[in-house]
């Protein structure tokens, strides 16, 4: 009796708080209540989410009580992560800075308002930014303010596939899902860049593995959790929402599948009611800003789109899907290669497939064996996942593998990867009666752990991070870090040369100067004389250089390691001239 008070008490405040976080967003035109209605939001979330993974909790605590592989995982994976964290790569700017950082700042200023809104091209909404408030009141305008948090998020992601995986194969297999993830290049590059990118594959993880306890339990709570964590992942970046609609639809299918068949006929019933209740309580008064463009982020289903359509352009053509399946097809097929040999691209520039050789050898096998598997409906969900995801965040798109829309790839990669080690070491197990035969298998068990922890290695020793930025990148930032050493300034000027000053006159690069120094009004002035590696940076503009006025900071005089490009010619570095009155 207790309990079911306990419980009602508890649901009947999480109800009464989404239903207050609503109105009052609704009510709110000016935002001025803005914090109140997200932490009557967030709270009913947080309590509600505690409540129901509680449970959970504890039938895990006894299997993972004496697991001595966890910690090992752990370790390995916060070395890796926060490695070289501030440096590699270093050159910060683009989407990581404005996402993460400037945007965090902007919201606690004030200048953002709408923190139930939507960021840069309605891609993801705000609540990322707003989670990393914190972080930004800690490490101010650095580049820790998103990093650490993405650090965090990524060891977090590798720890849920390694629980994940112990559940659907066993602690070996969980083993090699871990390290498989640990080393994949992607998860590594976007574990110390961007956090919208990196919380999609961590978003994914959990959504499997709530998937998962719906078709162990089938219970009521389980239809719960899942729909109250797809409502909260559905603010997050449009790559996790296509995992979000097709989980949803799943959970709605498997629902009236179990009622069809009898089963559990109340539980099934009360499930199905809760599911889209729970879903929208997690998605919280984000709904008063959503309309069905942004939910479904139509701007880049240039396949559905009108063949006339601008880029951006949400009205779509019914007809169009017809007229383009011939591209969608070549879309596709290009797509589900990026798991084997065909490049991903966009914000990291090593143009490789997504996984390795070997471990695209036995994503296949995994694959196959999730596909034919009996009795293993987590398996075949899966590949469901692996065939479905190249098509929604790919092949429909604009934008045919771009690695950012990926992030959901990397955990349904890891688990089939790992599901292929199983197979392949079951078959063998029948052959190694021999002590011979066993020393064999188990030396290409130890090559396979030194090729996937090599993955690693070679993602610092090549710095495949740093690959796509050009010298203008790192004078730039050379000179922001230089800067931010200085007293403040309330008015800089930068001379600098012709090509230069249009370079400086991208807006990214504008983000980076408003997040590194909040409080300078920068001005910009073409001084033909200045060289394309040099910048002078004065007091006002109008005022030219003469000799002794200026001192000289030189960078990269020697090409070191992750601080400076792999390109630069030898002794030619870059020259930041500053002003004597400014120091």
């Amino acid at each position: 009796m207790r309990k079911k008070f306990i419980s009602f008490s508890l649901w009947g405040f999480v109800l009464l708080s989404y239903i207050g976080s609503l109105g009052l967003a609704k009510v709110d035109t000016d935002f001025s209540f803005r914090w109140l209605s997200f932490w009557l939001w967030f709270s009913a979330v947080a309590i509600s989410f505690s409540y129901l993974v509680l449970g959970k909790i504890k039938k895990c605590q006894a299997a993972f009580g004496q697991d001595l592989l966890l910690p090992m995982i752990f370790l390995l994976s916060l070395c890796v992560s926060f490695s070289l964290l501030k440096t590699y790569p270093f050159v910060a700017v683009l989407d990581e800075i404005r996402d993460g950082g400037l945007n965090a700042r902007q919201i606690l200023e004030g200048s953002i308002t709408n923190i139930h809104g939507y960021g840069r091209y309605e891609s993801h909404g705000l609540i990322i930014p707003t989670l990393i408030t914190p972080f930004y009141l800690i490490f101010k305008n650095s580049v820790f303010t998103y990093r650490v948090p993405t650090a965090i998020v990524s060891i977090l992601d590798i720890l849920v596939v390694y629980l994940l995986a112990r559940k659907i194969l066993d602690k070996r297999s969980a083993f090699w899902a871990a390290i498989i993830l640990i080393g994949l290049p992607l998860h590594l590059y976007y574990a110390r860049t961007e956090i919208v990118v990196i919380t999609s594959s961590l978003l994914t993880s959990l959504i499997i593995l709530f998937l998962y306890f719906l078709l162990r339990d089938k219970k009521v709570s389980d239809f719960l959790l899942l729909g109250l964590f797809l409502g909260f992942s559905a603010g997050f970046h449009a790559s996790v929402k296509t995992v979000v609609i097709v989980s949803f639809l799943v959970a709605l299918g498997l629902g009236g599948w179990y009622l069809l068949q009898e089963k559990n006929r109340r539980e099934m019933i009360l499930g199905l009611i809760f599911l889209p209740i729970s879903f929208l309580i997690g998605f919280g008064p984000r709904l008063l800003f959503t309309p069905p463009e942004i939910f479904f982020h139509l701007r880049t289903a240039t396949s559905l789109k009108a063949p006339d359509a601008a880029w951006g352009d949400t009205k779509l053509s019914s007809t169009n899907l017809l007229a383009n399946y011939k591209d969608l097809g070549r879309n596709y097929l290009k797509s589900v290669r990026s798991y084997f040999d065909a490049p991903i691209g966009s914000h990291y520039q090593a143009q490789k497939p997504l996984l390795s050789p070997l471990v695209s050898l036995f994503f296949v096998i995994g694959l196959l064996t999730a596909l034919f598997s009996k009795n293993r409906p987590i398996f075949r969900l899966l590949a469901l996942f692996a065939f479905l995801l190249p098509l929604l965040n790919s092949a429909a798109t604009d934008c045919v593998n771009c690695d950012h829309r990926l992030a959901p790839f990397l955990p349904v990669s890891a688990l089939l990867a790992a599901l292929g080690i199983k197979t392949v070491l079951e078959r063998t197990d029948k052959f190694s009666s021999g002590q011979w035969i066993l020393g064999i298998r188990r030396g290409c068990q130890l090559f396979l752990l030194v090729y996937l922890l090599l993955q690693g290695y070679f993602f610092f020793a090549s710095e495949s991070a740093s690959k796509g930025k050009s010298s203008q990148d790192y004078l730039s930032m050379y000179t922001v870090y230089l800067l931010k050493s200085l007293p403040p300034q309330r008015n800089l000027c930068l001379l600098i040369s012709p090509n230069n000053f249009t370079f400086f006159d991208y807006l990214h690069i504008k983000e980076q100067y408003d997040y590194f120094l909040p409080n300078t009004v920068i001005q910009k002035e073409i001084f033909s004389p200045t060289l394309e590696n040099e910048i002078y940076v004065s007091k006002a503009c109008n005022t030219f250089p003469q000799k002794g006025q200026f001192i000289l900071f030189r960078y990269c005089q020697e090409n070191k390691r992750f601080i400076c490009p792999g390109d630069l010619k030898d002794k030619e570095g870059f020259n930041v001239y500053v002003e004597k009155s400014l120091l």
